[in-house]
């Protein structure tokens, strides 16, 4: 069964458990993320974990990878950024979406794929995921 994974930055709603409803409404196996500290319901500000970017999301990916059975080689890695390098370069199967001009000239030396995807189709899908984090926030 393909795994599939999201990673992303840390705002106020994110603790594990949205991010995991998340991550399932979007069809996704998970997601990981830095976490934001909540105390009694409410989110203080602070980040409750250090920070997953950059060299941190292949380790985090290769730990979730190992206590799960999850063949890297065998999954797919999706990033716009050259700061996701280390995690792209951990995964079998690494992509560039609307990638920065870094990225790009990664991806083209790499022979890794390359997608690009109209700019108001992407306005369309942030407007999506807006909607569902309101209605997987609880009440």
């Amino acid at each position: 069964m393909p795994q599939r994974w999201g990673c992303g930055s840390p705002d106020r709603f994110d603790d594990a458990d949205t991010r995991d409803r998340s991550a399932l409404a979007l069809g996704l196996t998970g997601a990981l993320g830095t976490v934001s500290e909540i105390q009694h319901g409410r989110w203080t500000g602070h980040l409750g974990s250090r920070i997953l970017h950059g060299p941190a999301k292949a380790v985090a990916i290769g730990v979730l990878a190992a206590k799960r059975g999850i063949d890297l080689g065998a999954s797919h890695s999706y990033s716009d950024s050259v700061n996701d390098r280390p995690l792209l370069e951990a995964i079998g199967h690494p992509h560039a979406v609307n990638q920065d001009r870094a990225l790009r000239r990664l991806a083209q030396h790499r022979g890794w794929p390359i997608h690009r995807h109209r700019r108001d189709l992407t306005a369309e899908a942030i407007a999506a995921l807006v909607g569902l984090r309101a209605r997987l926030l609880p009440t």
